[in-house]
């Protein structure tokens, strides 16, 4: 499943991203996190004390090569029992387009 958390108040896309993962274990990517380039293995994990993984991808559309993964990608994204919640304030309507059906953009 893939979930992009629009808008300016990023503080409280991360606290909506918190309740999304409330109950699995959450990876971190982007600022403060893990590299962008780890997603891939991400996908379709269980966590090792929990049995779902999401992954919090921080402003992943200012990196150029993520920002490429996920829309080539986006499919295998919003497919994947792997939750993927994606921080992006300065989603475009252009790159909103380009972004799979099924993505729930809030």
């Amino acid at each position: 499943m893939l979930v992009f958390f629009t808008g300016g108040d990023v503080v409280r896309a991360k606290a909506e991203a918190q309740k999304r993962a409330q109950g699995s274990a959450v990876v971190r990517l982007g600022e403060g996190g893990e590299p962008f380039q780890n997603l891939a293995g991400y996908l379709g994990q269980r966590g090792m004390f929990v049995s779902t993984v999401t992954v919090v991808l921080d402003r992943p559309l200012a990196d150029a090569e993520t920002k490429e993964f996920i829309f080539e990608n986006g499919q295998a994204l919003v497919d994947s029992e792997t939750l993927v919640i994606a921080i992006e304030p300065d989603l475009g309507a252009v790159d909103a387009k380009k972004l799979p059906k099924g993505t729930e953009i809030e």
